[in-house]
């Protein structure tokens, strides 16, 4: 398989409106700012203030995403380098 970004296969994902955030995003897995709470708390032994843990879910949830769009795309045995050419490509997007 190429490691040319554009020859790199997307795979489609339903997107719903998050209309607090004023992001569109998978309606599968995304990360609440309970879990980021329960984690620091069960984790690290801290405690994390509301808004900080809406603001950390937010960008959790896009490095989560971002992984598994990549992972998805990848088949066990590719070359591991490939993953950060696979999470080039759908930052850059689809080939216009």
């Amino acid at each position: 398989m190429s490691d040319d970004p554009a020859q790199i296969p997307r795979k489609p994902t339903a997107l719903v409106q998050d209309t607090k955030a004023g992001r569109s995003q998978d309606s599968s897995n995304v990360v609440s700012a309970q879990l980021i709470r329960t984690q620091g708390r069960e984790l690290q032994g801290i405690s994390i203030d509301d808004r900080r843990c809406e603001e950390l879910a937010l960008e959790v949830d896009k490095y989560n995403r971002a992984v598994a769009d990549a992972a998805s795309d990848l088949e066990f045995e590719d070359e591991p380098a490939r993953f950060t050419t696979v999470l080039s490509a759908l930052r850059q997007g689809p080939p216009e």
